[in-house]
Order: C-alpha cells, then sequence, then structure tokens
C-alpha cells in the first residue's frame, strides 16, 4: 500500500507518522540537553504545521495506529524552519538534523 507525501506529493518511504516523528524529536532535543520549556515550545510550534488530514492509509511502522502524512525529508524542512523562525542557530539545526537521523536509524531495531 503506497501513500503520497500531504506536502511534496512523493511517495513516503520512510513510513514514520506525525506523532512517531515529534516523539523523535523530544528525545533528540532531550539528548542535545535543551531546557525542557523550549522543547516544549519546539514541539507545539511542530505539531501546528505537522497534523494535516490525509487520505493515505497505511500506518506509521513504530506505533501502528497513526496514518502516514510526511515524508521525511518534508518532515526535515519543516522542522528545520521551526527552528529557525524561533531563532536558533544553523549549527544547532544542523546538529538536531543529523541526531534525529541517529534516533530514527536507532528506533528501528528496538
Amino acid at each position: 500500500m503506497s501513500s503520497s507525501c500531504v506536502v511534496c506529493g512523493y511517495s513516503i518511504t520512510d513510513p514514520i507518522c506525525g506523532k512517531c516523528y515529534i516523539k523523535q524529536t523530544r528525545a533528540v532535543l532531550n539528548d542535545l540537553k535543551v531546557h525542557s520549556l523550549a522543547i516544549d515550545v519546539i514541539v507545539h510550534k511542530m505539531k501546528s504545521k505537522l497534523f494535516v488530514e490525509t487520505l493515505n492509509e497505511a500506518k506509521c511502522i513504530l506505533c501502528g495506529k497513526e496514518n502516514l502524512t510526511l515524508c521525511r525529508y518534508c518532515f526535515s524542512f519543516i522542522s528545520a524552519n521551526v527552528m529557525r523562525e524561533l531563532n536558533l542557530s544553523e549549527s544547532f539545526i544542523k546538529n538536531f538534523e543529523y541526531n534525529q537521523l541517529d534516533e530514527e536509524v536507532n528506533s528501528l531495531f528496538i
């Protein structure tokens, strides 16, 4: 069953839902020693941009509950833009993206 990203329209090859991406984001920000209040602000802003309606029926491979909405690339683009809107440094954003990929890969093997 194929699903398309609601942002770019391409096929979603990393079948992870928005809620699981948010959980991974919290974990990575926590690992990066970001203050819990700052994490809440970042996550709240990301949620407002990530959760949209979809006709996709494929479920997330991590939680098995949520329908897929975004591809990994669009999630990364949106999360980086949220961090730029909050005036976080480019070096922090790059570090976040690198650690986010590590967290995603690790979660597939747990």
